[in-house]
């Protein structure tokens, strides 16, 4: 192979003759590029003489024409397109044009659902002959190439939205209530076009299972890493998974203390219908890293942090029954932006009973102690469209209203990096 990939006359004819108007040709070529990428000097030199452009539009051809779709020849493509994919770096995916990797991760999309919709399982399904992490990472790879998810948000249309009328400006914030004190902000539209992308609609919340079906597990990782392939060898093993308890989603309610309806442990949840029926017994809801699954809270959480010089701000979504509670009286070591997207949630904010705020990642006891003396609470009572802020380290919870079916709301926290001591 190694003699073969340096001869630069046969690694344009394997290139060449993968359109090859005979099938059997083409299908020939498309086996010789598959051999020649067993090894990284073959991979390295079919990347360098772009092949991964000519596989992207022959497979986009092939998948849009009337042939028929269980042909060997397309699904040698696939193969050889993921493989190739999952060995550039991204200064070699970005040399693409742009309406390629688009066209392609629509097909990529389309063929990884069908998969999921037969098994949920670990590891993930495997379409045809590629391997389901393999999958899963090429989707990765091209969804963060060319910025496929670009957003019109930006710093200053978010301070806008969050600061830009009533009462509260960005300067009266920072001086009277950043890290001070509790803040309500009436009819925000920071987050206003977030009921369509979530599919609710009429009042309902008939949405929750087809959002969590189309799900997956968001693995973690250290978020002071900046090379975006370090990432993927990181959490490659993990993508492509079903959601996991206490990684992604908990679902959980408050009587006295914290109940939750699946056994607390981290596991993966296969069947996310139960959801629904939690949700039908008083259990609220709580999807983690929104910022990774939906792009415009992606975009607007990334201004957000860096509108108060952070590097990051993680997301939540919180689904609560009516006349329902779902954490318990707690405190964070993160400062929170609470946004109401439907329904109506009243909420108990409780003075600080430290004179310290706490410090990114410090423990603290999970739940608040009930006995204590809580003179001074303040309540606020949230509306669709309103959003309150909640200093670190001040315990707080919160309630579904009585009359209205259900209460969703984002929570954006906002991790104060400590200074350099």
């Amino acid at each position: 192979n190694e003699e073969i990939s340096s001869d630069d006359a046969v690694i344009k004819g394997i290139i060449s003759h993968l359109g090859n108007s005979e099938r059997e040709t083409a299908i020939a070529a498309c086996n010789s590029l598959l051999d020649l990428s067993t090894t990284s000097s073959g991979r390295h030199r079919l990347i360098e003489s772009n092949a991964v452009p000519r596989i992207l539009r022959l497979f986009i051809q092939e998948s849009e024409s009337c042939r028929r779709k269980e042909d060997e020849y397309p699904a040698l493509l696939l193969q050889g397109a993921v493989i190739l994919i999952n060995s550039s770096t991204m200064e070699q995916l970005e040399i693409t044009p742009v309406a390629l990797p688009e066209k392609f991760l629509v097909h990529l999309k389309r063929l990884w659902g069908t998969e999921r919709r037969k098994a949920s399982k670990i590891p993930p399904p495997a379409v045809g002959n590629i391997d389901g992490r393999d999958f899963a990472e090429c989707i990765f790879r091209l969804s963060v190439d060319g910025d496929l998810y670009s957003s019109n948000a930006d710093v200053e249309s978010v301070e806008r939205s969050i600061f830009g009328s009533g009462e509260v400006t960005m300067q009266t914030f920072l001086s009277d209530f950043w890290e001070i004190s509790p803040v309500l902000m009436r009819k925000r539209s920071t987050f206003s076009s977030l009921i369509p992308s979530l599919g609710l609609r009429d009042g309902s919340a008939d949405f929750l299972i087809s959002m969590l079906e189309n799900t997956l597990s968001c693995p973690p990782f250290a978020s002071d890493e900046l090379d975006i392939l370090d990432v993927v060898k990181e959490i490659k093993s993990h993508l492509g998974f079903p959601l996991i308890y206490q990684q992604d989603i908990r679902v959980l309610k408050t009587r006295e203390t914290e109940q939750h309806y699946f056994p607390r442990h981290p596991h993966v949840l296969n069947d996310v219908s139960k959801c629904e029926d939690a949700f039908r017994e008083g259990y609220s809801v709580a999807l983690r890293g929104i910022e990774f699954r939906n792009p415009e809270v992606a975009a607007a959480a990334d201004a957000l942090a860096s509108l108060f010089g952070q590097p990051s701000a993680g997301a939540n979504l919180y689904l609560t029954p009516s006349d329902s509670q779902g954490l318990a009286r707690h405190s964070d070591d993160h400062c929170i932006f609470v946004y109401q997207v439907a329904g109506v949630k009243s909420w108990s904010v409780y003075p600080v009973t430290e004179p310290r705020l706490p410090r990114l990642y410090e423990s603290s006891v999970s739940e608040c102690d009930k006995t204590h003396d809580w003179d001074g609470c303040r309540r606020f009572r949230l509306e669709e469209g309103d959003m309150l802020y909640i200093p670190r380290g001040f315990p707080h919870e919160a309630r579904a209203s009585a009359n209205v079916g259900f209460s969703l709301h984002l929570t954006l926290a906002i991790e104060v990096e400590p200074p350099f001591e």
